[in-house]
């Protein structure tokens, strides 16, 4: 076991500042790192503060595609994903005409491709995950329970069923070498093989290589804390499920050499390498935020005001009204693997509260940066000087936007 006072790969300066001048801005975090049976296992006692690092991103976007009128190619309706390729142009997912659209890096259309459907090259629920080296996107397509490759000349290349037990399968991230993450889809039956009230089922997670073969299991961990509620109704039963205030689960991601996978009960994030193996831990040891009262209270109220519908009003008043919050809040919400291989790690954000800052570890765990990125930005990629995010103006109407990242001195 070894212990350090970071920035922990820096300068001999910086661990010894008294020695050599001024220490760095930010406060000496109190690290351990130990080896459990052949897993790193990285602990620290309490995050550092925003500004740890000095890395920033600008808060006015540098490229912004969307608009709310004009030429359809630049009207965005449900993006899910986006990517920066290496000659500069940026491919969005644009899951509602079903559609990857190319734009150059001055935002000017240069054309689709796909369309709604079953078919090779089709979709109906696109998504960009991941690309393999060579810029060939990954597209998850749920509603057609498969994982394709795309290249922005070539166009489709080929894909695969994701779940091949006949489920529908979730694709949460894809590596350069074409390995995809698939799990985390929690199912339910209908009829009477519904069990209602509080459910927190396991779900798989696997990886497998770019034919959907070579498949090893990563274990099975917890699904999102919900609320099923069913019943029977003219024509037919009905069946919901809602996830709980502030409802805990499994997060995941792959991207460029890293798959990771996070419970969020607590801050532990769980690193793997592509034969499934379990590699590295990552801890901060402080205890979570209590959900009290008053923000449960809040959360109702907030849920009841975003209803028009009466009868949906009902509903979901009785739905609330048998909630239960869990007793702590999520320690994170989400987890992103930029282009250079860091992980970064965004605590939750509390209501009412500013977006939560972000945390970044480098490819050995430990973290380099602490930082908050553009509050109103859905983070969709990050790269080595970039952000690329999701931005929904008063009206609704969405945009990419790209903003420029600066990474600390001592980083690439």
């Amino acid at each position: 076991m070894r212990r350090a006072t970071l920035p922990f790969l820096a300068s001999t300066c910086w661990i010894l500042a008294s020695a050599c001048g001024d220490a760095p801005p930010s406060a000496v975090l109190d690290i351990v790192a130990r080896d459990s049976a052949g897993v790193t296992v990285i602990e620290q006692a309490g995050l550092p503060a925003v500004g740890y690092g000095d890395w920033s991103v600008n808060a006015e976007p540098e490229l912004s595609v969307g608009s709310l009128e004009g030429s359809e190619e630049y009207q965005l309706y449900q993006v899910r994903g986006a990517a920066l390729l290496d000659d500069g142009r940026m491919a969005v997912a644009n899951a509602g005409s079903s559609t990857i659209r190319y734009y150059s890096r001055a935002g000017v259309f240069l054309g689709s491709e796909g369309g709604k459907g079953e078919g090779p090259g089709e979709y109906q629920g696109l998504q960009i995950v991941g690309r393999t080296s060579g810029d060939t996107l990954v597209i998850a397509d749920f509603q057609n329970n498969r994982v394709s490759w795309v290249h922005p000349d070539a166009g489709f290349v080929r894909s695969f069923i994701a779940n091949r037990d006949g489920n529908f399968g979730l694709v949460n991230g894809a590596l350069e070498d074409g390995t995809v993450l698939l799990g985390g889809l929690v199912l339910f039956g209908g009829g009477d093989d519904v069990e209602t009230g509080f459910r927190r089922d396991e779900t798989e997670f696997q990886i497998a290589d770019r034919t959907g073969e070579g498949r090893a299991i990563l274990g099975r961990y917890p699904g999102p804390e919900m609320l099923i509620s069913a019943g029977e109704a003219e024509g037919g039963s009905w069946i919901t499920a809602r996830s709980l205030a502030f409802s805990r689960s499994t997060l995941s991601e792959a991207y460029a050499d890293r798959i990771v996978l996070g419970t969020n009960d607590t801050y532990e994030v769980r690193e793997y390498s592509t034969d499934g193996s379990l590699v590295r831990i990552i801890r901060d040891l402080t205890p979570p935020r209590e959900v009290t009262s008053t923000y449960l209270d809040a959360y109702r109220e907030e849920e009841l005001a975003a209803i028009e519908s009466e009868e949906n009003r009902t509903l979901v008043q009785q739905q609330l009204r048998d909630m239960e919050a869990p007793p702590t809040f999520p320690a994170f919400d989400q987890l992103i693997v930029d282009r250079l291989g860091y992980l970064w790690v965004r605590d939750f954000t509390l209501p009412g509260e500013e977006r939560g800052a972000w945390t970044v570890y480098d490819g050995g765990g430990m973290p380099v940066a602490r930082l908050r990125t553009p509050e109103d930005l859905s983070i969709l990629e990050i790269g080595a000087d970039y952000v690329i995010g999701r931005f929904q103006d008063e009206f609704d109407v969405e945009y990419v936007r790209l903003h420029s990242l600066q990474r600390g001195a001592d980083q690439p």
